[in-house]
């Protein structure tokens, strides 16, 4: 069911190793670092305090210390945890060096909620049942709007409750500027939403109503998953950005390519008499022309069966924290919720009555079933790894 996003998984992991990996060599560098070098004897015990609140005798062991960090190796500085000794106290508070100007690769995997679905369906063009040429070989009986160009057509409304899935990502970024609390992110994320739900079809009054008393026996809609592929640019502004525990918002747009495993089904009924929907048609001297159509009718089937697919732009809504595990890891916990309005698709019906697609003998006019879903927004909350380079 997963598949699509296996790609995200195994990078995740090797992620993962990699930070174990980083925390591990920057602990033995910190530790080699406390053994060998004497400017930081201090340190095994306290953190130093910016220079302010550094009394007039210890301006000294200031610059020392000062001089110290600035002597650093480079590959020391950028060693898994040698950056926990270059945090300072602001009120309390525990800050990393600025690390900004750089690129990072984000991944990420969660959950995806999507509301309730309130479905729409037309067939334009069905006109109805007295219409049906492989079925009513009484042409003289057919009314007017068999041919007319604004006839109505079949109508239906439904509804799906809410459901979740899996949602998993990859994007990377870049932190735009030390004095600007901004940075900027191209992203891919998979959504897929579990639906599988077979639901009746609503009464909505008209002939479709008329029909559902009897002569219909089944008509009901099922939606099986959602999956849409998005491409999203974001801008993010990061709050406490100097921070370990950093928060931060974000607004998006892009494209989101989605796709519905969709299906109705129509059964009309075995019993002959049941199909009255026709008999206002038929004149008192015609009802043995009556009982052959209405034998054609009963039993019939309307089948669709197709992937819905529709492309349209996008907004979405992010929030979240980040918590930096050293100068180049970091995890990060994200919620968004993403806008993408109504769908709409039209596919041509498999079977109408259980013959082809159209009322007339030579196909001359398919019939098409229009579909719309008044929205697909979605909410999910995913974990985050971020690495920086």
């Amino acid at each position: 069911m997963y598949k699509k996003s296996n790609f995200i998984l195994t990078p995740l992991l090797v992620l993962v190793c990699c930070l174990v990996i980083n925390v591990t060599k920057g602990q033995m560098r910190v530790h080699e670092y406390y053994e060998h070098d004497s400017s930081f004897s201090e340190l095994k015990s306290k953190k130093f305090s910016p220079i302010d609140q550094f009394p007039e005798n210890r301006l000294t062991d200031f610059n020392n210390t000062s001089v110290a960090f600035g002597s650093l190796p480079r590959d020391r500085k950028s060693s898994g945890l040698i950056s926990s000794l270059m945090e300072s106290y602001d009120d309390g508070n525990f800050h990393f060096l600025d690390d900004t100007g750089n690129f990072y690769l984000n991944l990420e995997i969660g959950f995806n909620f999507t509301p309730s679905l309130n479905v729409l369906g037309d067939v334009p063009e069905a006109r109805g049942t007295i219409c049906d040429q492989f079925l009513n070989p009484f042409s003289d009986l057919a009314p007017g709007f068999c041919t007319e160009a604004n006839a109505p057509g079949t109508e239906w409304t439904n509804q799906f409750t809410g459901s979740g899935g899996i949602v998993s990502g990859i994007g990377i970024g870049h932190n735009i500027n030390p004095r600007v609390p901004f940075r900027i992110e191209v992203e891919y994320f998979f959504r897929q939403t579990n639906y599988d739900q077979i639901s009746p079809i609503k009464r909505d009054g008209g002939v479709t109503s008329a029909k559902l008393d009897g002569e219909v026996v089944i008509a009901e809609e099922r939606i099986g998953n959602i999956n849409s592929d998005n491409f999203f640019a974001n801008i993010y502004f990061d709050i406490d950005r100097n921070k370990r525990i950093k928060k931060y918002i974000g607004v998006g747009t892009g494209l989101a390519f989605t796709k519905i495993d969709y299906s109705f089904l129509w059964v009309r009924n075995l019993d002959p008499d049941k199909i009255t929907s026709i008999a206002q048609y038929f004149p008192p001297d015609r009802q043995e022309d009556l009982k052959i159509v209405q034998k054609n009718v009963a039993g019939t089937t309307s089948v669709l069966i197709e992937k819905l697919r529709h492309n349209k732009p996008g907004l979405q809504v992010l929030i979240g924290l980040d918590f930096s595990l050293s100068d180049s890891v970091i995890l990060g916990l994200k919620a968004r919720g993403v806008f993408v309005g109504e769908f709409t698709a039209d596919n041509l019906i498999n079977r109408v009555r259980s013959h082809q697609a159209s009322n007339n003998l030579d196909g001359s006019i398919p019939l098409v079933s229009y579909n719309t879903i008044e929205n697909i927004n979605h909410y999910g909350v995913s974990a985050a790894l971020k690495y920086q380079f």
